[in-house]
């Protein structure tokens, strides 16, 4: 279940390429048909929350930590996992997480991340009835202008793959 092979430890963070965890968000987003989320949305959300600036390969920080203590890839905050009471058993199995995996530190975990990050923005795509907009701004807690940047580099995203 846990793929712990995907990553390059540099000693402080584990870095990991966005093709390295492609295939498991393309699995993760179809276990959401009718929300119909792109796995380029993730991508860009994955962009935007922990990429290594000073690179000129989209380079991601598995360990990324923001000053708001939002942890991993998808930059998940505690109280995202203690408001959504994550220790009940029907989120979990949806998950495919086991119980001992639900704590902080286990965010670090790419897949464990990405899963927690994907169901939170299904979630908000189904509060919001599907505006993408509005789900992104709820998703980053409201911060101005994330829904802009994430959209353009999901734009980029369809143009540099023709």
């Amino acid at each position: 279940m846990i793929l712990l092979s995907l990553f390059v430890f540099t000693g402080f963070s584990e870095i990991i390429q966005y093709t390295n965890v492609k295939r498991f968000i393309i699995q993760e987003c179809r276990k959401y048909p009718s929300k119909k989320i792109n796995e380029k949305v993730i991508h860009a959300i994955m962009y935007w929350e922990s990429r290594l600036m000073r690179t000129n390969i989209e380079l991601y920080d598995t360990r990324a930590k923001s000053f708001d203590k939002c942890l991993g890839l998808m930059q998940i905050k505690k109280c995202t996992l203690d408001t959504y009471n994550w220790r009940r058993e029907k989120y979990l199995k949806k998950l495919s997480i086991p119980y001992n995996y639900l704590k902080m530190k286990h965010l670090y975990i790419p897949e464990i991340n990405l899963k927690v990050g994907i169901w939170c923005f299904a979630f908000w795509l189904t509060r919001t009835k599907g505006d993408i907009y509005k789900a992104l701004t709820l998703y980053s807690g409201g911060a101005k202008g994330y829904e802009r940047k994430v959209m353009n580099k999901i734009i980029s995203l369809y143009i540099y793959e023709r």
